[in-house]
């Protein structure tokens, strides 16, 4: 097994070469461990970082200083890299889980890692009420010009109506 993936197919003629990305590739994998799919969690990890950060987990001038970050350095915080507001302490936890350097750590797979989203997205709603959606409308009218206020009432419009949406679903189904 070599650092880059090279792979016999079962029909043990043809060789698939596989290179993973330098910004969600999995510790492991640089080790030259068995793949996994863990590294598919890893990487999913990576993936949803850079989606609610705007920027990868680890960067670098080179792809060889990324791939060293995710060897050896801990992501910052999605919480501290995002817009104010838009990264509840769950989700930060969760994702930080998904970039563990121990794949023991994350999910074992892909079954896993969405039954575990699907109850985050179910806890992410609850304790919202729509008195307290409607006190963030109220702050941000008193400080129009405040991204934090604008930020913690995305996030919370966005729980409240996902918590909603996952109601109505779930009686369509009774």
């Amino acid at each position: 097994c070599d650092l880059l993936g090279a792979r016999r197919a079962s029909n043990g003629l043809i060789e698939v070469l596989s290179l993973p990305s330098p910004s969600t590739v999995a510790p492991e994998r640089l080790r030259g461990h068995q793949r996994a799919p863990s590294e598919d969690v890893y990487a999913l990890g990576a993936i949803g970082y850079e989606l609610v950060t705007g920027k990868p987990a680890f960067t670098g001038r080179t792809a060889l200083d990324a791939a060293f970050g995710h060897l050896k350095a801990a992501p910052e915080a999605p919480s501290k890299a995002a817009t104010p507001g838009w990264v509840s302490s769950t989700f930060d936890a969760f994702l930080l889980r998904l970039l563990d350097k121990d794949p023991e750590a994350r999910p074992a797979d892909a079954l896993g890692l969405v039954t575990e989203l699907e109850q985050l997205m179910r806890a992410s709603g609850e304790g919202l009420s729509e008195a307290k959606v409607q006190e963030r409308i109220d702050s941000l009218l008193q400080q129009p010009e405040s991204e934090e206020l604008a930020s913690a009432l995305d996030a919370a419009a966005g729980a409240y109506r996902a918590r909603e949406i996952g109601r109505a679903s779930c009686r369509e189904r009774v």
